[in-house]
């Protein structure tokens, strides 16, 4: 079968889907202090996780929902990524239809910084954005039901998975809409996680979302701008952001604990060609 045909067959087999949101966005530019004693100099992004590199899961949610603009924002130490997805065979295969740009990330500003240094590329549409120690610990195709939702609401809208007790993640507030959809309300700080959900680096984000990060960005005086502080400054002017619990695990890979299980988890699966 020629390499075409074998794309294709993949892609299909992924549940590849149309899609209005043809941007992702992968912020790589942290320093993942937590995982230093495991990647020993390497970027925790390229840590082989069933011999697949880290990154390539995110890369795998992209393709099934038809992504074909990949953003992927590092520092200028991080130049193992870009050599690892240069030399990716699965994605040569796959994904040589797929834009891949890289962004530096030149100030240590958070995920609103990192974001931003693409945001020209993005344009006015909405935009996934996928952590890429945020392994989804199920076929490809989680995605592709975000990215649903999210144009039926129309608003940010973020994946919400089971907490884990090794993930650091505050506590958010959630107010139940029905048909798993979930209204995030992040001044309501409970002492337990609502529902034993908790929202994950998995979303769709729009212009109000850059707007936002914008606006923090410039009333920074030190310290850097979180994702969640965003999504909470969105709700204080007025916006709405969905969360949206879809039945996955998602795990933090960029803890030792998270990458232990992820490892435990995609060992018993037959791993695809």
């Amino acid at each position: 079968m020629a390499s075409d045909q074998v794309a294709s067959a993949e892609r299909k087999a992924l549940g590849s889907t149309g899609s209005s949101v043809r941007a992702m966005i992968i912020p790589a530019a942290g320093h993942g202090k937590r995982m230093r004693g495991l990647t020993q100099g390497a970027s925790k992004e390229v840590l082989d996780i069933c011999g697949r590199p880290a990154l390539q899961y995110s890369l795998r949610e992209a393709l099934a929902a038809d992504i074909d603009h990949v953003g992927i924002v590092i520092r200028r130490e991080k130049q193992d990524i870009v050599r690892v997805v240069r030399e990716d065979r699965w994605l040569q295969r796959n994904g040589k239809h797929m834009d891949i740009r890289f962004f530096y990330q030149k100030a240590q500003t958070g995920e609103a910084g990192a974001i931003l240094e693409a945001a020209e590329w993005i344009g006015d549409e909405p935009f996934a954005v996928h952590y890429p120690d945020n392994i989804i610990a199920h076929p490809p195709g989680t995605l592709v039901e975000l990215i649903s939702r999210q144009q039926a609401v129309g608003t940010e809208i973020v994946l919400l998975t089971p907490m884990l007790k090794y993930a650091q993640a505050p506590p958010c507030g959630l107010s139940p809409l029905g048909n798993r959809l979930y209204r995030l309300i992040p001044a309501q700080i409970p002492g337990t996680f609502p529902f034993g959900l908790r929202p994950c680096g998995v979303y769709i984000a729009t212009f109000r979302f850059l707007d936002a990060c914008r606006e923090l960005l410039r009333n920074l005086t030190n310290g850097e701008v979180k994702d969640r502080e965003v999504f909470a400054h969105l709700v204080e002017t007025g916006c709405t952001v969905h969360g949206l619990d879809l039945s996955v695990n998602v795990l933090d890979a960029g803890n030792p604990d998270g990458y232990d299980q992820a490892i435990g988890i995609f060992q018993k699966r037959t791993r695809p060609v």
